[in-house]
């Protein structure tokens, strides 16, 4: 049987797993490949040699006939609706997919990609993020703490991918504090940490008491009886993105404008 094509546009570390994401599953090239339903093509500013793809430049891919069923934007944040329009316009694939941050205010976004183009939030298909729905599931959330460092746009977007996930509300009263914390509503505080190294931890407070301790990017997830309960799915977060199709589960822009909105405004708050 003949395999789908699909492209890569942005062959770095994300893309075609480097440094940290050189782990198998844990880059976009490496998960396709494992599922073994594609013919892969990538793009880059620069020739990249790599016999587990066929590489070609920006310009021939434009002016080529190929077809795509999936494409995955992977390049940088400035310009990426810019490609995005150019690569649904030309190939109109089936499938497609792009990292974040989207810009909300360019003018190259448009309904149809409002609607189109698929936001990759791995988490929204981990168990960690399932495991933490179904304990807060019997009593209301009376408290959510992150302490996070590495940007605005790039760790807090998978903690507002994470509430929605969890149906926790944030979307009204935003106060800050010395550009170090926000609080939101009263019940969710975000305190930018300071560190060399990358901080991801949450701490969710519930109506019943119980605490739940989100450590190490969700890795580790501990329990106020200091139950630990440990997930490696982090490691290889993009095979389980394309496993059954799960990438079709993932927010479209349009049901994420709240949170890049929040972000925006974060980001400002944060000086971050």
């Amino acid at each position: 049987m003949s395999k789908a094509n699909a492209l890569i546009v942005g062959l770095g570390s994300v893309g075609r797993g480097l440094g940290y994401y050189s782990m198998p599953g844990n880059s976009h090239l490496s998960a396709l490949l494992e599922t073994k339903k594609y013919q892969i093509f990538g793009t880059d500013k620069i020739l990249i040699q790599n016999s587990s793809f066929t590489y070609i430049n920006w310009k021939n891919l434009i002016e080529s006939d190929l077809k795509f069923d999936l494409i995955v934007d992977c390049g940088p944040s400035d310009g990426r609706l810019k490609r995005l329009n150019i690569l649904n316009k030309i190939f109109n694939p089936e499938v497609l997919l792009a990292e974040k941050p989207i810009e909300l205010d360019s003018e190259n976004l448009s309904l149809e990609l409002c609607n189109k183009v698929r936001l990759t939030y791995p988490r929204r298909c981990f168990d960690s993020t399932k495991f933490i729905k179904e304990k807060i599931s019997n009593y209301s959330v009376t408290s959510i703490n992150i302490k996070y460092n590495n940007g605005v746009f790039n760790a807090l977007s998978h903690f507002f991918d994470l509430l929605s996930c969890w149906e926790v509300d944030f979307s009204k009263d935003f106060v800050c504090h010395n550009n170090e914390e926000v609080l939101i509503g009263g019940k969710i505080k975000i305190s930018k940490y300071r560190s060399s190294l990358d901080v991801f931890d949450i701490v969710i407070e519930l109506a019943n008491s119980d605490k739940l301790f989100y450590k190490n990017f969700g890795r580790t997830i501990i329990d106020n009886h200091g139950v630990i309960h440990s997930f490696k799915e982090l490691d290889y977060r993009y095979r389980i993105l394309y496993s059954n199709s799960n990438y079709l589960d993932l927010p479209t822009i349009n049901e994420d404008v709240k949170n890049m909105s929040i972000l925006k405004k974060l980001s400002e708050f944060l000086d971050d």
